[in-house]
């Protein structure tokens, strides 16, 4: 924070008035809200980011943003090859 303040005190000012629980990650509650468990998901997230984590934040985000349109641009034009609506695993496991 001091750091913060030395940058600009009205950046300072601002986030003093937002509670730490909100931005600060040294006050987040980490109990866990949920009996699930997202490990994989967690490690498979992580795995796929691990190339972008060096990249100036906006740039990393723009990465990961284009990452996520492809895939669901991908995922689309599969899904127009389907014969019905109903996705052929589906079909496959009836």
């Amino acid at each position: 924070m001091d750091d913060i303040k030395k940058t600009s005190t009205d950046v300072h000012e601002y986030l003093t008035r937002i509670p730490l629980e909100n931005w600060a990650v040294h006050a987040f509650d980490n109990t866990c809200k949920t009996d699930h468990n997202t490990n994989n998901v967690v490690e498979a997230f992580n795995g796929w980011m691990n190339k972008y984590r060096a990249l100036p934040m906006l740039t990393m985000m723009e990465r990961v943003r284009r990452k996520f349109m492809k895939r669901i641009r991908d995922r689309y034009e599969n899904a127009l090859s389907w014969e019905s609506k109903i996705p052929p695993i589906v079909i496959r496991m009836l």
